[in-house]
């Protein structure tokens, strides 16, 4: 019945969008909205879900004299299963704002990040943060927001980068770092 739900409300996205060319949602991305907005989304059809990882693409480079951090796209990566006989069936939802809004589920387990629950900085915050510590900026327009798998817990992190090169900052406590927390010991007091 879920499943039925999820097509028929993407059916719809799709026919609006047939005869509107676009479905739009709002003129600009706001991550908090687009994160809390994505989760009832999910919860409505779904019921229970976990929260993976928020990816945001900047209209500008990180390292830019005048990068302002604004956003060009966010998608928001969810989980949900559902008991089917003795096992499960799970599937991974891709919710995208750009900022027209795309839904992609594929099914299969999403492994890279551990659930999130709680975050306290806005993405404003964490930029800003960004912006006011002595560490060299990375040449990317990216960010994700995410838990990520690693031999030493940590907070959910924002994370501005690339593969060259990221600074990590704390979704919790704000403490901004170029060394990868989930990978790094944590020194003793």
């Amino acid at each position: 019945m879920k499943k039925f739900v999820l097509m028929a409300l993407m059916m719809s996205a799709v026919l609006m969008g047939a005869c509107n060319k676009t479905v739009r949602l709002n003129k600009e991305i706001n991550v908090e909205a687009t994160i809390s907005d994505d989760k009832e989304f999910v919860s409505n059809i779904y019921g229970c879900y976990d929260w993976f990882e928020t990816s945001i693409t900047l209209d500008e480079y990180l390292d830019a004299p005048n990068c302002t951090g604004n956003i060009a796209s966010v998608t928001n990566i969810f989980q949900v299963q559902d008991a089917i006989g003795e096992g499960y069936d799970v599937q991974v939802i891709f919710i995208g704002h750009s900022p027209d809004m795309q839904v992609e589920v594929n099914d299969g387990w999403w492994s890279e990040d551990y659930p999130m629950d709680y975050v306290k900085l806005t993405y404003n915050q964490a930029y800003d943060r960004l912006c006011k510590a002595n560490i060299p900026k990375p040449h990317s327009r990216q960010c994700v927001l995410r838990k990520q798998v690693g031999p030493y817990p940590c907070n959910p992190q924002y994370i501005f980068g690339n593969t060259h090169r990221q600074v990590y900052v704390d979704a919790i406590t704000g403490n901004v770092s170029a060394n990868n927390p989930a990978f790094t010991p944590p020194q003793l007091e």
